[in-house]
C-alpha cells in the first residue's frame, strides 16, 4: 500500500467515525426535558399518548412521550399521580407505540357482601382495614393477603401463615376473628 492510498483510508475510517461519534454526542447531550413535562402533543407522530386512569390522585392524566420508549420510562412519572392504594400491574419493558389508556386498579376492595360470617372476617374478601383488625395483620400483612387472593383463594389458615409468615400462636388467634 502507498502512502497516498494510508493516508486517503485513514481519512475514509475517521471520517465514518466522526459521523457515527457525532450523533452519538448529540443524543447524549439532548434535553429530554420536553418529555418530562405532561404535554397534549397527540398531532405529533413522533410522540404518543399514554393514559391513566383508576385508583389515582387525580381522576385521569395523559402523558405524551416519544414513541418506542418502555413503560419503565413512564412510570417515574406516574407514582407522583399514585396513592398507597393504587396497584401497578403492567410490564415495565412494554414498548408503547400507539396511543393507550391503562386502568390502575386499588388493593382497597371496598364493600363486597359476606365479608362477615357469624361476626367472623372473610380472610378471602375483606378489605384491607378489616384485615388490619385481625391479631398480628397490619398493613403489610393485609397487601400480602390481598395481592395473593388475585390469584388465588385463600383455602387454609396453614396456607394463610405461609403467605404472611406468621407464628401458628397468631394463626390460633385469627382462627378465633376470621373464616375462610
Amino acid at each position: 500500500m502507498t502512502k497516498k492510498e494510508i493516508i486517503a483510508s485513514t481519512l475514509i475510517i475517521l471520517f465514518i467515525v466522526s459521523l457515527a461519534s457525532s450523533s452519538f454526542i448529540i443524543d447524549l447531550f439532548k434535553n429530554d426535558n420536553q418529555a418530562e413535562e405532561i404535554i397534549n402533543n397527540s398531532d405529533d407522530k413522533k410522540y404518543v399518548n399514554i393514559t391513566f386512569k383508576g385508583e389515582l390522585v387525580v381522576e385521569e392524566i395523559t402523558f405524551s412521550i416519544p414513541k418506542g420508549k418502555t413503560f419503565s420510562y413512564v412510570l417515574p412519572k406516574l407514582l407522583k399521580y399514585t396513592n398507597d392504594y393504587s396497584i401497578i400491574d403492567i410490564d415495565r419493558e412494554l414498548i408503547l407505540n400507539n396511543d393507550k389508556t391503562f386502568i390502575i386498579e386499588s388493593t382497597d376492595v371496598g364493600e363486597v357482601e359476606d365479608k362477615q360470617i357469624d361476626g367472623l372476617i372473610n380472610i378471602n374478601n375483606a378489605s384491607k382495614s378489616e384485615l388490619m383488625q385481625l391479631e398480628g395483620i397490619k398493613e403489610k400483612r393485609s397487601l400480602k393477603i390481598i395481592e395473593y387472593r388475585k390469584t388465588k383463594k385463600i383455602e387454609s389458615f396453614d396456607e394463610l401463615k405461609s403467605v404472611i409468615g406468621v407464628s401458628d400462636a397468631i394463626i390460633e388467634q385469627i382462627k378465633k376473628q376470621a373464616t375462610l
